[in-house]
């Protein structure tokens, strides 16, 4: 997998797991990833950081993933993360779903799921 390095002093949004690394924060990318590739973030000192994908036409240059060095990020990791988006969910996927409200209003348009 090819690295993506931190410049130093710019980790302390990754430790708080904001999920978007600006380009400017970047020191170099270890290897040519195409665009939306899966790379691994490190500190400037080499320690893993998180995963993230890699965009070198924007400026967030990487969009972070996943934290645990342990996890792989494939196709399962995919699918369990949007099961369990759907999981958190399925309260209001059950039911009426507010689309509109006006504050003064005692009418609503809503979706039924």
């Amino acid at each position: 997998m090819i690295d993506a390095v931190l410049k130093k002093g710019k980790e302390k949004a990754v430790l708080h797991r904001h999920p978007w690394v600006f380009s400017g924060a970047v020191e170099r990318v270890k290897g040519k990833p195409a665009n939306g590739d899966i790379v691994r973030l490190t500190d400037a000192g080499g320690k893993f950081m998180a995963y993230g994908f890699y965009n070198d036409q924007s400026r967030v240059a990487l969009r972070l993933l996943e934290w645990d060095e342990a996890v792989e990020v494939n196709e399962l990791w995919f699918r369990e993360k949007v099961a369990a988006a759907v999981a958190g969910r399925s309260d209001i996927l059950a039911g009426e779903i507010p689309i509109l409200a006006a504050s003064s209003s005692a009418s609503r348009t809503t979706c039924r799921g």
